[in-house]
Parts: C-alpha cells; structure tokens; sequence
C-alpha cells in the first residue's frame, strides 16, 4: 500500500533550480526524476496506470494528483519569483 503523503510534503520544497526551457530538457529531467525517486513517486511518470484493482487505480490517481501538484507548485513559485524579485 501506497504510504499516504501530508500536505506537510509540500512545504518547501525545490525540485529542481533549472526553470524548464528549450535548452535544458535533460538536466531538467534528470532532477525531476531523482526528486521523484527520492519520494517513491518516479512510477507516476514512468508506469501506465494500474488495472488490477479499483483500490490500486485510487492509490495511483491520488499519488499522480500530488506529483502534478508539485510540478504546478515549481512552476508558481517560479512564476512569482521571476514577478516580484528585485533585478
């Protein structure tokens, strides 16, 4: 079973410090992933959605929601940063 993950995961927390663009895919991936596989979730990107049983698709579907939330998050404060910082 799937070990539940607070909202307290998401306090913090820096995937990567390369911003995604057009040059750097690879290194941006790489980080993703190693994030990813240190919190167990690197399956959500790199596995098809399990059929076996309905309580393992719940267990999967909650685990890519959160997944997507943190790339969303990344790209937020990203956002923000790029808005309000100081040049």
């Amino acid at each position: 079973m799937a070990e539940y993950k607070a909202t307290r995961d998401l306090v913090g927390i820096q995937i990567t410090t390369s911003k995604l663009n057009e040059k750097n895919f690879l290194l941006w991936e790489k980080s993703v992933r190693i994030f990813l596989g240190a919190k167990s979730e690197l399956k959500i990107v790199t596995s098809a959605k399990p059929a076996s049983t309905e309580k393992a698709s719940e267990e999967w579907k909650r685990d890519n929601y959160l997944v997507m939330t943190w790339l969303w998050i990344m790209e937020f404060w990203e956002a923000i940063r790029d808005t309000y910082s100081i040049r």
